[in-house]
Parts: C-alpha cells; sequence; structure tokens
C-alpha cells in the first residue's frame, strides 16, 4: 500500500471546527469521535546543585 504525498496519519488531532478538543482522523477523513484535548506538560527542570 502506498501513500499519498502529503497524507496525514490516522490519529487524533486538534479539533478543525476550532473547539477546545480533539477529533479522530481515519485516514480520510474527519470522524464524529472526540476526546478532551490532551495537555502534555514540560518536565520539571532540575534544582541548580541538585545530585543526578
Amino acid at each position: 500500500m502506498s501513500q499519498h504525498q502529503g497524507a496525514i496519519d490516522p490519529g487524533w488531532y486538534p479539533d478543525p471546527k476550532g473547539t477546545p478538543q480533539e477529533r479522530y482522523w481515519d485516514g480520510h477523513s474527519w470522524t464524529d469521535e472526540t476526546r478532551p484535548m490532551t495537555i502534555v506538560l514540560p518536565a520539571k527542570p532540575k534544582p541548580a546543585g541538585s545530585a543526578e
């Protein structure tokens, strides 16, 4: 199976309707499946002078 250039892999993406949620892209079109927006927080920096 070959992919078209510029094709987007199936997965969860920000809702193209602009709502604060994610919508599932099945590789061909947007589905009706939604979920709350996933927020990934950056790791906390280690305090200065801490031993590893």
